[in-house]
């Protein structure tokens, strides 16, 4: 027996327990035992049948999937003794024992775990989760932590089973959904949207919030990860402690231990006192790990050690400080790819995905650009014009760009627009350039490696044209957007900064590094 590994399994049913509590209403209950679920057992994806008033198994509710199936199918009296009579997962040749059409749904699915959900002796359906990330067969150890979260998940919905569950008016609208959930978090403002996604994503991060135990956030450039690690931060009870954001990519790999843990005065050259690193600020608050891709192998190991140890020594420091923060992390890359190809380690990988939150690009929620378009122009009415507006050319042609800079990218079209519209109210076609989309310097897992050149740290004019075409890197783009912003302030970095949504010395260290 590991201790270790049995700690974490307690912890993840403490954690899925508490979770469970004060949730009101089947969605939130649902959407937090289907992330736990798969935090548990890392498994891609988890689903939710439900037996109906007619027998029937509805897939009611889904995690990790991109595109959710409508499925239905009959309760057979095979299906119900088997499920009736489990007690612990099926799995394999046990799956296929529930009948050809449960065979054929998890063939197509890729189910290789189905837990039956039982009530007062009756079958009411069952939960079903995906292969696992790095594609491993489940384990013995996945099944205990699976079934009792389970049974958990099957108190905390009670009575609600075959009650009716037709969505009401608001339920099938995301606006509607959105608004309610904005009210009563209010930290859900500062993520912008008003679809499907959106609305999603939400349920989402009010769930994860509850569970305290690591999350890693996935999404291209630009989509707002730090946002999203900041709402969970705000609606967890550790709200009242400290927030600490680290960038693994625009650390030297020489300062990240120093960064990460801090040193002792005279641990290394020009270590002139004792600093303290960001896991130590942090207290009982939140680190959030950004870019967790781009960090060094070596520093991923003491990041592991960290995570099972729960202590940390400064660099040069003997004493051991208990590391009691909860560790969010994001990334653009593919970390099952990272982890094929041995740039990541798969033990921290699955350390830091006991819950994974995605952010789909903007042009997967093109419905959803109109909205975040006008809450952009809405920061410059103040600096600009009350009466600035934009016309639906303009909204039409905005909605129909790729914005592989996601709402950076779109922030950057704006501003740029703005400035060539000359003071007039409106912003129109004509005011945002043509030509090819512009790159964003991160690549979408369709997208495969990115080119020679386009790398982190590569000549900001030397990308320009790179590709033959005359198509601008992103980082060029981030420059014309902060001279842009610049020019509407008149130099005044402090509000340059607020409109831009950054610190101050954010903003400072940019143009620096830009040499505006």
């Amino acid at each position: 027996m590991d201790p270790r590994k049995d700690l974490l399994e307690l912890s993840l049913l403490y954690d899925t327990a508490r979770g469970f509590l004060g949730l009101r209403g089947r969605e939130p209950i649902l959407t937090t035992a289907l992330l736990s679920l798969m935090g548990a057992s890392g498994a891609s994806f988890a689903v939710f049948f439900e037996r109906d008033s007619d027998d029937r198994l509805t897939l009611r509710a889904a995690q990790g999937l991109s595109e959710v199936p409508e499925v239905s199918l009959p309760l057979t009296r095979r299906m119900e003794k088997t499920l009736g009579e489990s007690v612990d997962p099926l799995c394999g040749e046990e799956i296929a024992g529930l009948g050809p059409r449960v065979a054929r749904l998890a063939r197509g699915l890729e189910i290789e775990l189905v837990c039956p959900v039982r009530l007062e002796g009756r079958v009411r359906g069952f939960f079903a989760l995906g292969p696992k990330l790095l594609g491993e067969p489940f384990a013995g150890r996945d099944v205990p932590v699976v079934r009792e979260i389970v049974g958990q998940s099957v108190l905390a919905l009670g009575t609600s089973f075959g009650a009716d569950v037709g969505a009401t008016e608001r339920d099938r609208d995301p606006a509607a959904r959105i608004l309610s959930l904005r009210k009563e978090h209010p930290i859900l403002t500062t993520i912008r949207g008003e679809g499907d996604r959106t609305a999603s994503l939400f349920a989402e991060v009010v769930a994860v919030a509850k569970l305290d135990l690591p999350v890693l956030i996935l999404g291209e450039t630009g989509t707002g990860k730090e946002l999203v690690a900041h709402a969970v931060h705000e609606l967890s009870h550790r709200r009242a402690e400290s927030f600490e954001a680290i960038s693994c990519a625009a650390i030297p790999q020489d300062l990240m231990a120093s960064a990460l843990f801090g040193h002792e005065k005279g641990a290394f050259t020009g270590a002139d006192s004792t600093v303290r690193g960001a896991f130590e600020r942090s207290g009982d608050g939140t680190i959030f790990l950004d870019e967790i891709g781009d960090m060094p192998l070596d520093t991923q190991a003491m990041l592991l050690r960290v995570l099972e140890e729960r202590g940390f020594r400064r660099v040069g420091g003997s004493r051991m400080i208990p590391a009691t923060a909860r560790v969010i992390s994001a990334t653009n890359r593919d970390l099952v790819r990272e982890v094929e190809a041995e740039r990541f380690r798969a033990d921290l990988f699955y350390r830091l995905q006991m819950y994974t939150v995605k952010i789909h690009p903007l042009r997967e929620r093109r419905e959803e650009i109109p909205a975040i378009a006008e809450h952009v122009l809405e920061g410059y009415r103040s600096t600009v014009s009350s009466e600035l507006r934009m016309t639906p050319g303009f909204v039409e042609v905005l909605s129909t760009r790729d914005l592989r800079g996601n709402v950076r990218e779109l922030e950057s079209l704006i501003a740029g627009a703005i400035v060539r519209s000359r003071g007039g109210p409106e912003l129109r076609p004509e005011h945002i350039p043509d030509g090819p989309e512009i790159a964003s310097g991160s690549t979408s897992e369709a997208d495969g490696p990115a080119p020679p050149g386009r790398g982190r740290g590569a000549d900001l004019d030397s990308v320009l044209g790179a590709d033959g075409r005359g198509v601008p890197s992103y980082a060029s783009m981030e420059r014309d957007y902060i001279r842009s912003v610049l020019q509407l302030t008149e130099g005044n970095k402090r509000e340059a900064a607020r409109l831009m949504g950054i610190p101050r010395t954010t903003l400072n260290s940019k143009i620096k590094r830009f040499g505006i």
